[in-house]
């Protein structure tokens, strides 16, 4: 993940058909890309459910303790070898996720989660891969 100074985060992986993606959140505007080409954009306030994740993934790479427990009951568990980091909205009332889970090995993290008041759970499990240039397989 990158973290530029404007505020911009971007993200590339490889999905499971090898293909190369990009996702980049600026501003209020999430962009989706698939192998180099622009294929969705999104607003992040026509999404409740996003524009939660993107609050709380902006609080999470602001380097700022503050800025994430305005929002959170922070609580954070393990070693600096194999942690967890559990986030409670201090405002449940008001949204539909009701903890966030994100996990890791010394600095890089292995999977966030989120869990919602209706029981429905959603994760992403990140893998440490270089992503190829362009010509290579």
């Amino acid at each position: 993940m990158t973290i530029h100074s404007s505020g911009i985060i971007e993200q590339q992986f490889i999905d499971q058909k090898q293909q190369s993606r990009k996702i980049i959140i600026k501003n209020d505007q999430l962009y989706f890309y698939s192998n180099s080409q622009l294929s969705q954009t999104l607003t992040i306030k026509d999404y409740p459910l996003l524009e939660q994740l993107v609050t709380s993934l902006r609080s999470l790479t602001s380097n700022s303790s503050q800025s994430l427990s305005n929002h959170y009951l922070i609580n954070l568990i393990g070693t600096n070898q194999h942690w967890s980091l559990i986030l409670i909205p201090k405002k449940i009332e008001q949204t539909t996720i009701t903890q966030i889970k994100i996990t890791g090995n010394s600095s890089q993290l292995k999977t966030f989660a989120l869990s919602q008041n209706s029981g429905a759970k959603w994760s992403m499990r990140f893998t440490h891969a270089p992503i190829p240039t362009q010509g290579q397989n």
